[in-house]
């Protein structure tokens, strides 16, 4: 099992932080790649966060309200390999 970061995603040039707005999914759900994990709102706009790899989602690291960094990890996935 190997486990892998989602990091918080730049959705402009500008952007230096976002806030978690609701998770689609829960810890123990399964995802697969291009599944929405969570939305994400910055002063401009409001972007869902999707899944890069497909397996579970192990750990949530940002709650709903939380304001995080461009590039700081959100959540965990473990993968099958």
């Amino acid at each position: 099992m190997t486990e892998v970061q989602v990091l918080l995603p730049k959705a402009d040039p500008s952007m230096t932080e976002g806030k978690v707005m609701e998770w689609s999914k829960k810890e123990g759900d399964k995802v697969e790649v291009g599944d929405t994990l969570v939305m994400i709102e910055t002063e401009k706009v409001e972007y869902p966060v999707e899944a890069t790899v497909g397996g579970v989602l192990k750990r949530v690291l940002a709650q709903a309200g939380d304001s995080v960094a461009v590039a700081q990890p959100i959540a965990v996935i473990e993968t099958e390999s």
